[in-house]
């Protein structure tokens, strides 16, 4: 993966609460991944992308709702072939984890009734860095448009030629070959 990718993911996975990061820790993942392409018939290159799709939606970079349509475009393969693969995605990878994230998020409910509501929401949906965020950096002001300037065009020149037939004059010149046989030419036996 390329190193800004998984600098972000590193980043993101530690913003995470301890209770989801031992979750996604705990639930070995990978290796059921890794069945669910040989199920599927997916090659390295598409076990690579499903793995890569898959952590990024655990750690909240890609939401659930895209899941699907980004295996769809980058596996390259049929939409029902793709739903088949996140069903058994959903059941076996993200049933699991769902259910830690919904005990943990139901307990901390009550615990931050008297936070503020900007705060509340930050236990919800952790911010971090993603993979599609831009940074705006401040720029110079754009230079000053010089004054437009007019082009004229030497009238006579265009008068000339418009006007009437134009003729470019022929030079000629000498230059002739001297007479006699042609150097190059190999003569017949």
């Amino acid at each position: 993966m390329d190193e800004k990718i998984l600098a972000a993911m590193k980043e993101r996975y530690e913003v995470l609460p301890q209770e989801v990061q031992k979750a996604i820790m705990s639930s070995d993942y990978q290796n059921t991944l890794i069945e669910l392409g040989k199920k599927h018939n997916l090659n390295i290159e598409q076990l690579g992308i499903l793995e890569r799709e898959t952590t990024m939606v655990l750690f909240g970079v890609i939401k659930t709702s895209e899941y699907a349509g980004e295996l769809t475009r980058e596996l390259n393969i049929g939409g029902e072939r793709t739903n088949k693969l996140v069903a058994d995605v959903n059941e076996k990878v993200f049933l699991p984890i769902r259910e830690s994230l919904k005990i943990m998020f139901e307990e901390d409910l009550p615990a931050q009734a008297g936070l503020p509501a900007n705060q509340r929401s930050d236990l919800k949906n952790p911010q971090g860095p993603t993979l599609g965020s831009v940074i705006i950096r401040p720029q110079a002001p754009p230079p000053a448009i010089p004054p437009e300037r007019k082009i004229e065009l030497t009238p006579k020149l265009v008068e000339d030629k418009m006007t009437s037939a134009f003729k470019i004059p022929k030079t000629e010149t000498d230059h002739t070959l001297g007479g006699g046989p042609d150097p190059y030419r190999e003569a017949i036996e």
